[in-house]
């Protein structure tokens, strides 16, 4: 090689070093040549996903597809609604978790090639039998957005990239695995029922021990003895009643034991999201616990569990208003839907202790 030929080479070798040091240590390259875009998906849409596939290499998976609404007419395209759990009757997505999901595609910075050694594949958990995370989303006409793998490594403090069929594996930044969940209540609102406390006015619970009914009433709150009087035109404040019509006769139940149960009741967490269709077996035709919530707008809610799942050791539930089944934990039905009319009662006032008269031991007669 001439002298000429050698300052070429040094001068090539500078101009790419200043590249590099201009696009950061994560730009993937081979041969000097920039191969791959840093961020490959930062162009992304949400709108434009249709299905979403992320499954880890043990087979947990979870699967989301878009509704397809009608066309307007035969040549028109169909529109696409909002995400669902494809496998448990299109269970409703929570949004915000397709944004975090769009988000954390886009953010994905492919770095430097770690190996192109197929073997090495595996313990960077990017091959294609094992690998932490596989990521598929596609357009509504199958066109493929995106296709990759994800893996932590032996060591799980470096993320690594490949793209499905792609000879090399890449350093990645920007995003994390976890971030791709695998789990159907990591999409979901795992909230079951939200009914405020405050709105109900009447709450019954049909059970095998049988049927509790609480009514709400209000009166005027007592006011102390030296109060001043109200002002004209002030109403004056009221406070809430429960009292237990389904006993015989009626009796008031404390009202904070009432209200801690509407509070759990209206605000009750699913255990697993199953589906839209009601099967035989959920136990809905003869359910083992029933709650009604009766509102001030006269609305109302009903709650109904039905059979037991014995190997997940959970209960099938369903609500008015909902069209999809879930289930709750065992502790869910025991101290909500079984609470005993006893247990609603205000605690009886503790027992003053009697003293007895102190015993005369000085041998004198006192009278």
């Amino acid at each position: 090689m001439n002298r000429t030929s050698w300052i070429l080479a040094i001068c090539a070798a500078l101009q790419l070093a200043a590249i590099l040091v201009f696009l950061g240590p994560d730009t993937a390259t081979q041969g000097g040549v920039i191969i791959e875009a840093t961020q490959p998906y930062a162009s992304l849409k949400a709108e434009d996903i249709a299905s979403i596939s992320i499954i880890e290499s043990d087979g947990t998976s979870v699967q989301l597809e878009r509704e397809r609404k009608p066309a307007a007419n035969a040549d028109a395209t169909a529109p696409l609604g909002k995400f669902g759990l494809a496998d448990k009757g299109a269970f409703p997505v929570r949004e915000i978790e397709l944004d975090n999901l769009v988000s954390a595609v886009q953010r994905i910075s492919v770095g430097r090639v770690a190996t192109r050694q197929e073997k090495s594949f595996t313990s960077l958990e990017v091959a294609d039998q094992r690998f932490n995370r596989h990521v598929l989303l596609k357009k509504a006409d199958g066109t493929v957005l995106a296709d990759f793998f994800l893996g932590t490594g032996k060591q799980g403090s470096s993320v690594f990239y490949r793209r499905n069929g792609g000879d090399a594996a890449h350093h990645a930044t920007g995003v994390d695995t976890y971030e791709f969940g695998t789990s159907a209540n990591a999409w979901v609102e795992t909230q079951f029922t939200d009914v405020p406390t405050a709105e109900v006015t009447r709450v019954t619970l049909e059970r095998e021990a049988g049927v509790l009914t609480l009514e709400r009433s209000e009166r005027e709150k007592p006011r102390a003895a030296d109060a001043p009087p109200l002002a004209e035109g002030a109403k004056p404040e009221t406070e809430s009643l429960w009292t237990e019509i389904s006993a015989t006769p009626p009796r008031l139940a404390d009202n904070g034991k009432v209200e801690a149960l509407l509070a759990a009741l209206g605000r009750m967490y699913l255990a697993e999201p199953i589906g839209a269709e009601r099967k035989a077996e959920y136990g809905f035709d003869k359910p083992t616990a029933k709650a009604t919530l009766v509102l001030k707008d006269g609305k109302t809610t009903m709650i109904s569990v039905g059979a037991k799942r014995e190997k997940e050791n959970d209960w099938f539930i369903e609500r008015s208003g909902f069209n999809w089944v879930a289930t709750i934990r065992p502790y869910t039905l025991e101290e909500y839907f079984q609470k005993k009319a006893d247990d609603l009662q205000p605690e009886a006032p503790a027992a003053v202790p009697s003293i007895a008269p102190a015993e005369n031991h000085d041998g004198h007669d006192h009278k």
